[in-house]
């Protein structure tokens, strides 16, 4: 690594907090070189302390984007030395990239404190986003929990209809899927209910959609079988 990064990394492989705090030769390329280490299966790394280092907007993007998989980050320490409102909104996508369902699940889910936001300074609807955020990958404590309940925020009707082709296979696996989401939130927890109930009942619906189909399909090669006998 580079950049003055890799003169402050400790020599233990797997460490759980790493202290770059006045090292002001980082800059955004070397945030991002730490992509790499941070998105490796054996990173343990739970806190990352960055304070008075001038990151501006460019480290921003850099730092959220290098933290994307990471499953391990806990805890997110820096200055908010030059970063506006656009770098901040690279952390809130961090946190939950609401564009699809798999970009959320790609999103991160471990992070439970980025300390430039604190509560007595969400002033803007970002910061208090990000807070909202944070404290879902707090309350849940999982990563593929939190997950979950990120995508049945922003995709509340989820499409059953591509499962259809598996019949009734797939049914037993999302029931499984939502009764392991829960929430703190009761409304929430409530709202996971009704979802459930409407993907069962999107199941039930689709079974004529089923039968008329494979009906479509007998009645399909009967005829061709038909053609070619004529040909014959």
């Amino acid at each position: 690594m580079n950049c003055g990064i890799s003169t402050r990394l400790p020599s233990n492989n797997a460490p759980e907090i790493l202290d770059l705090t006045g090292n002001t030769a980082i800059t955004a390329t070397g945030l991002h070189s730490l992509k790499q280490y941070f998105q490796s299966p054996s990173c343990a790394l739970e806190t990352l302390t960055l304070y008075r280092i001038d990151i501006g907007d460019e480290g921003a993007y850099a730092l959220a984007d290098a933290l994307g998989q990471n499953k391990s980050l806990k805890s997110l320490r820096f200055g908010e030395r030059g970063i506006t409102t656009k770098g901040m909104k690279a952390f809130l996508k961090l946190l939950c990239d609401s564009s699809s369902p798999n970009n959320i699940y790609l999103s991160n889910h471990t992070l439970r404190e980025i300390s430039v936001v604190r509560y007595t300074q969400a002033s803007s609807e970002v910061h208090k986003s990000i807070l909202d955020w944070l404290k879902v990958n707090e309350d849940y404590d999982a990563w593929n929990l939190t997950a979950k309940a990120k995508i049945l925020h922003f995709f509340p009707n989820l499409d059953m209809v591509p499962l259809f082709q598996w019949n009734l296979k797939f049914l037993p696996l999302v029931k499984s899927w939502f009764e392991n989401t829960t929430s703190s939130n009761e409304a929430f927890a409530a709202s996971i209910r009704n979802r459930e109930l409407s993907a069962v009942y999107q199941f039930v619906r689709g079974l004529p959609v089923l039968v008329v189909s494979d009906f479509r399909h007998y009645r399909a090669r009967r005829k061709m079988r038909r053609k070619k006998r004529s040909v014959a």
